[in-house]
């Protein structure tokens, strides 16, 4: 490459551009950073601490044998989670990118990753807003008298329910009829009857139909539930819309409090009475529960909620990392983080089982048969479990924090996805990063949409419609997909050991060398290992109804799964596949970053430094000026603060 003689001084003004003797102008626009590591920390943390680690993981323990599934989910934690948690916020912090530009950085070819990244985190956004819509409609209705919540949840004649099938536990405790005497499966699906508790979930609250139709997607919304979704989207956009350092503020409360009432619940749920019973359920593995260990059901089952609850491969992690300084030591991080999420998840599971055991105790059946997953735990075991707490004048209270918990849980998670969606588009687009108003329209416009999309959720047939988004849009297979392509696209187009150097001139300091082979041969061989397994086992989505009502999706409707499946995966073949065809698909391999790494990092990431001879920043570079040009995502990491 012909390179420069002639020295040409060059001029940065304050709004960070650079000017040449011959009048070219190129432009650095700002990014901003975290102002404190506690903003990091809590956005982390309000991320990926949700509804995973309140209701998911709790209910996995339980259907693995209980503490047997400690094993496999600390393994997996140690061959996939954290791994891929370093790795993500690495690429984020040293290409100070977002979810898709980070990958484009890294190479071209790669980007496919990142564009299937924010598509995860798009169909994630678009039913996680129906979780957030379902705690809020339960928020307001606690807020009345103790003898209004019996009437709602505990009783059998209100206008939703059937006095045919309509039973209370109490009803069924003290029948004599003996086809209701045995109560041992008392929360199962397969019961002859269902209590209040359940018809007000199904009847009033989701108002749901017995099959997944057009009709049932889109005629007789159910306009309550709709109002609580849309007031969720509405809080959710006021959390990011003026950028971290709003929501820097925003987490302070939204990552705290719902940590908070956790250990007030867990207090209160280990001093119920048979509270024990569950947490010995919980921690104490039956002889024959060893064998599950065998099972490869146990091993999905602890891999993919690894990867769900840590909020991987949707994007968020390399946004928020790439708010980090370049000299932040992210391993430190990592670490941290990861003992509050599993942390969490584990305090959650003795919180958890110590209500489940009080219900066992009360109505004199096993844990096993009063514990629930998913939405089933959450708005049907524990209101029923808080109406049978002591002193039912404190009842409206419980229902409220418990509800509030679930909201701004859910809430965290909601908005550190939008703004991974956020933050990504706007960094495609570096130009107009900093121009009023460019990032609120855009926050409003993504928000608009994804709500039109969560209509069908609030009809009739939604909860079936919520459950494949659920199955098959963002977790399972594209999840374990999408970890192993990072995986390989680091250690094997970027290079290894190159990243390698990278994170060692980050940290200040040398790693244990396991995640390096974690990265190149253990994670990705893990994932790939996994999906099989998931494929071998496959078997058609059920969704469990009262009664034995279960709904089993047919072929047209698993289809439907595939394609929201397909949406994020795609883009990896898609992106390679393009470069093959219609660029140079060699050069796509190459890391974009190579040219420009004496400016970004040997000049420190300032505009300052730039101050000087064009020609020995060229020269050092082995780039032209009109290269600069062509480069408007790597010139934007100059503008980084001082490390």
């Amino acid at each position: 490459m012909t390179k420069h003689s002639e020295a040409l001084e060059v001029s940065t003004d304050s709004s960070g551009s650079l000017e040449t003797p011959k009048g070219r102008r190129i432009t650095i626009p700002k990014r901003e950073k975290w102002a404190s590591r506690t903003d990091f920390y809590l956005s982390c943390a309000g991320g990926f601490i949700g509804l995973g680690n309140v209701w998911r993981f709790p209910y996995l323990c339980y259907e693995n044998g209980g503490a047997i599934f400690f094993i496999p989910y600390v393994i997996a934690l140690f061959l996939a989670g954290i791994p891929i948690f370093f790795l993500e916020v690495v690429v984020g912090q040293y290409t100070s990118e977002g979810g898709i530009t980070a990958w484009r950085m890294l190479a071209p070819i790669s980007a496919g990753i990142g564009y299937g990244s924010i598509i995860l985190t798009c169909v994630l956004n678009t039913y996680y807003i129906v979780v957030l819509g379902w705690s809020l409609f339960y928020f307001l209705q606690s807020f009345s008298s103790s003898e209004h919540l019996h009437q709602i949840w505990n009783s059998c004649d209100n206008a939703w329910n059937n006095p045919e099938t309509c039973r209370t536990v109490r009803d069924v405790m003290n029948s004599q009829n003996s086809s209701l005497t045995n109560i041992k499966q008392f929360n199962s699906n397969d019961k002859p009857f269902m209590t209040p508790i359940e018809e007000y979930w199904e009847n009033y609250a989701i108002k749901i139909d017995d099959d997944m139709t057009f009709e049932s997607l889109f005629t007789d919304i159910n306009w309550n539930m709709l109002y609580c979704v849309v007031a969720s989207w509405v809080i959710c956009y006021f959390c990011v819309w003026k950028g971290i350092g709003w929501t820097g503020k925003v987490v302070m409360f939204t990552a705290t409090f719902p940590v908070f009432m956790l250990f007030v619940l867990l207090i209160r749920g280990l001093t119920l009475p048979g509270a024990m019973k569950g947490v010995e359920f919980y921690l104490i593995p039956k002889a024959e529960d060893w064998g599950k260990l065998w099972e490869t059901k146990i091993w999905i089952d602890a891999t993919t909620q690894v990867l769900f609850s840590y909020a991987l491969c949707k994007g968020a992690l390399t946004s928020l990392g790439s708010y980090n300084k370049f000299k932040t030591n992210c391993w430190k991080d990592v670490c941290i983080l990861s003992c509050c999420n599993s942390g969490v998840s584990v305090i959650s599971g003795f919180a958890i089982f110590g209500v489940l055991g009080f219900m066992a105790e009360q109505f004199g059946v096993e844990v096993e048969n009063v514990a629930k997953s998913g939405p089933g735990l959450a708005f049907i075991a524990f209101p029923q479990a808080i109406l049978e707490m002591p002193y039912p004048s404190l009842h409206p209270l419980w229902a409220i924090a418990f509800f509030l918990m679930i909201f701004l849980l859910g809430l965290d998670s909601q908005f550190v996805g939008l703004e991974a969606v956020g933050t990504s588009l706007l960094d495609m687009m570096p130009k107009h990063r900093n121009k009023p108003w460019v990032r609120e329209m855009l926050l409003a416009v993504i928000v608009a949409f994804s709500a039109l999309l969560a209509i069908p959720m609030c009809a009739p047939g939604g909860i079936y419609l919520f459950k494949l988004f659920d199955y098959y849009g963002a977790s399972g297979f594209n999840l374990l997909f999408l970890s192993s392509v990072q995986c390989l696209a680091v250690t094997y187009i970027y290079g290894a050991e190159k990243m390698w150097r990278n994170v060692t001139e980050m940290l200040g300091y040398k790693l244990n060398k396991f995640w390096l082979v974690s990265w190149k041969i253990i994670t990705p061989v893990s994932c790939i290992v996994m999906i099989l397994l998931k494929v071998v086992m496959f078997k058609s989505l059920v969704y469990p109804r009262p009664m034995g009502k279960n709904m089993v999706y047919n072929s047209s409707q698993e289809a439907v799964g595939w394609f929201l499946a397909s949406l994020s995966m795609a883009p990896v073949p898609l992106v390679a596949l393009y470069h093959a065809i219609f660029g140079n698909f060699k050069d796509s391999f190459k890391a974009k970053d190579e040219h420009i790494q004496y400016i970004v990092y040997n000049m420190k990431r300032n505009p300052e430094s730039l101050q000087g001879s064009l020609t020995s920043i060229l020269s050092e570079c082995d780039l032209k000026e009109q290269d600069l040009g062509k480069a408007p995502v790597e010139l934007t990491k100059m503008n980084d603060e001082k490390v």
